[in-house]
Parts: C-alpha cells; sequence; structure tokens
C-alpha cells in the first residue's frame, strides 16, 4: 500500500497562441470546457488535449532515464528535470526555453523550483507526449510510505484486519 504525501499534478495543457501579431498566453483553464444547451443545462465539451513541441525538446523519464544521458531522444532521457534540485550531469547543466517531455505512465518524484522563466516567443513548457508511453504523466512533490503493516491491535477498533498503519520518522504537512 502506498501514500503520497504533499501535491500530485496530472499534466495538462498550457499553450502559446498569437492574436493579430500579438502573442498572448492561453491556457486550458482559461478556455471553455462547456457548452450550454437550449434546455439551459450544461455539456462537458473538453478539448482534446493536444501534443505541441518547441525548438527545443528534453526528455524525462523518471524510473529509467539517466540524468548522464543527454536528454534529447526518448531513448536517452534524464531521470530529474533541470529544477530538481536531485538533478546531476548533463540534466543539472541545462538552461534555456525547452519543452520538457515528462513520460506518460511515470510518477515523477520530486520538487521542482523555477530558477528561469521563458518569454512569449520561446515559453519553458513541461507536457507529456501521446507517442511516449502509456497512461498520465504525473508529477509528485511527495514522498513514498512504505511498509504499512495490517491490523490494529486496539480491541475498542471494529475490523481491525481493515486497518493500515505505519511508523513515519517524520511529521507530515498534508497526509491523503
Amino acid at each position: 500500500m502506498q501514500t503520497l504525501i504533499r501535491t500530485t499534478v496530472l499534466l495538462s495543457v498550457g499553450y502559446l497562441t498569437a492574436f493579430a501579431g500579438e502573442a498572448t498566453t492561453r491556457w486550458s483553464w482559461q478556455e471553455a470546457h462547456s457548452i450550454v444547451l437550449p434546455t439551459g443545462n450544461l455539456e462537458w465539451a473538453p478539448q482534446p488535449f493536444g501534443f505541441k513541441a518547441g525548438e527545443s525538446i528534453r526528455y524525462i523519464d523518471f524510473e529509467s532515464g539517466s540524468d548522464a544521458n543527454d536528454g534529447l531522444a526518448k531513448e536517452k532521457p534524464w531521470k530529474h528535470h533541470p529544477w530538481d534540485a536531485k538533478a546531476t550531469d548533463q540534466a543539472k547543466s541545462c538552461r534555456g526555453p525547452h519543452t520538457y517531455v515528462f513520460k506518460q505512465g511515470v510518477v515523477y518524484r520530486g520538487e521542482l523550483e523555477a530558477h528561469e522563466s521563458g518569454s512569449p516567443a520561446t515559453p519553458i513548457a513541461l507536457t507529456r507526449d501521446p507517442s511516449w508511453g502509456a497512461g498520465p504523466a504525473v508529477l509528485c512533490g511527495s514522498e513514498m510510505v512504505n511498509g504499512w503493516k495490517r491490523g490494529a491491535d486496539n480491541k475498542l477498533i471494529p475490523e481491525p484486519e481493515k486497518v493500515w498503519h505505519v511508523d513515519l520518522d517524520w511529521a507530515p504537512r498534508n497526509v491523503w
């Protein structure tokens, strides 16, 4: 059994569009995701995800990547994003406006702290490529909790076989 602590983010789509020669940042939450029917009811109508690669792409696979790789191809991804304090080698030294593609079906465990930004013409993007992996790409600024034990030894707890517990050597801020 696993518990995630802190924050979990599913990668969505953030993209750049231009109107009349003026660059404007548009994000998925700024778009309408429903339509109003003649009855007044709402119908869910989200736009499908569209992968948009920038001019420079870096690939990240937390499960089987290596920071010693160049990160330029799906076959040679990094383990860590350059903004992660645990990044080493080539991943750590990368700077500039890139499209960072996280492998689908992989949970990235780390904290990203941005020390740089792109521009409207050359944005920094965190995204996923539907042709690489299966399932969601998940960023978790959390720690996995292992060592769960089944059962409770307090006789006041009904159905003690349905209780799981673990001893932590640190105090979590949030648990869910």
